[in-house]
């Protein structure tokens, strides 16, 4: 059963104001007294209720990180975990807790409103960045200090963390073309996701770097974003014919195996017929067969940065915005020939 600050106090024949005083830190407490409720604290095995405290102190201790939409959907890739993992350690270190959100279904907007307007949170960060985003509207109208994974529109108003994704994908289209490709396609274009269209964008202008008229309009494959499958119709379609696609760029690594098992599908093989590359460098791209080329983004990484900024944020509330840009590099391995 769960040790009360008023059992502490009879404990340490004091107030259980007096508790709270040494839990805050106070230096009206003397330090022998400090010492003995302390004590008893870790004797017991005490721990402070941190919402608790917050909602008296109005110094909140706990941030929330906003998924892109229903768990069941962004739970289900290993990049957020990632990132998550990332977030926690920058939070453990600084003595905050993170309260994860999953939103409501397709519309993650209300529950952040939930947690601006609740009290509980004293910060937001955000996983995705779309074009057009009414919940940052909502957080900068409100002054709610929160911060972005991904490249915003209003970059010069808000904190976020991103990689390059326009020279990302330039560099992978490049590498493809350095190997020997000539037709390559996109897929996982989301004209409502500011990375998904960073990406194309640098896409296209390896292509028309390296001199290339323009490749049909069926080499770019569209799919909502946190979806993981190309519309089969559109797949085959791509591929039909000689002058189907040599080699594919995929948004994320679950979008690539998936385009690996349709094109085998198709009866085309990975890499002699068709090279691919992902982005995010999941685990299971190196059990893949063959092992999948991808582009190392440093999820974790973005989120330790993510939680950095989100920590200036709350103390610095007037501080001019910032960003901060993490490298990537390509990790070779035999889906590219």
């Amino acid at each position: 059963m769960r040790v009360t600050i008023k059992e502490i106090a009879q404990m340490a024949g004091v107030s259980p104001s007096t508790v709270s005083r040494v839990l805050s830190g106070s230096s009206r407490i003397s330090a022998d007294t400090t010492e003995r409720v302390r004590d008893i604290m870790r004797r017991m095995h005490y721990r402070p209720n941190q919402l608790a405290r917050s909602l008296v102190s109005r110094k909140h201790t706990i941030v929330a990180v906003a998924l892109p939409s229903a768990a069941q959907t962004s739970l289900s890739d290993p990049f957020f975990y990632d990132v998550l993992r990332g977030i926690s350690v920058g939070a453990a270190r600084e003595g905050y807790h993170v309260l994860l959100s999953t939103g409501g279904g397709d519309n993650e907007d209300d529950g952040v409103a939930e947690l601006m307007h609740g009290g509980i949170v004293g910060g937001v960060i955000l996983l995705t960045s779309k074009v057009e985003d009414e919940t940052v509207e909502s957080l900068l109208f409100h002054r709610f200090p929160f911060v972005v994974l991904g490249h915003p529109v209003r970059d010069g108003q808000i904190h976020w963390v991103d990689n390059d994704n326009v020279a990302a994908g330039q560099v992978v289209t490049d590498y493809l073309l350095s190997r020997g490709c000539k037709r390559v396609a996109f897929a996982g274009l989301d004209p409502h996701y500011r990375m998904t269209v960073d990406r194309c964008t640098g896409y296209r202008l390896a292509q028309k770097a390296a001199g290339f008229s323009p490749w049909p309009s069926a080499f770019l494959l569209e799919v909502p974003y946190g979806d993981t499958r190309v519309e089969p119709s559109r797949l085959r379609a791509a591929f039909a014919g000689p002058d189907r696609p040599d080699a594919v760029v995929c948004v994320n690594d679950l979008l690539a195996l998936e385009v690996m098992r349709e094109l085998a599908s198709l009866g085309l093989r990975v890499p002699q017929d068709v090279s691919v590359i992902g982005f995010n460098n999941i685990q299971a791209g190196r059990f893949s067969t063959p092992p999948l080329t991808t582009v190392e983004i440093d999820a974790e990484r973005l989120g330790q940065a993510a939680f950095g900024l989100l920590l200036r944020a709350l103390n610095q509330p007037d501080a001019e915005a910032a960003h901060e840009l993490v490298p990537f590099r390509i990790v070779e391995r035999a889906s590219v020939r």
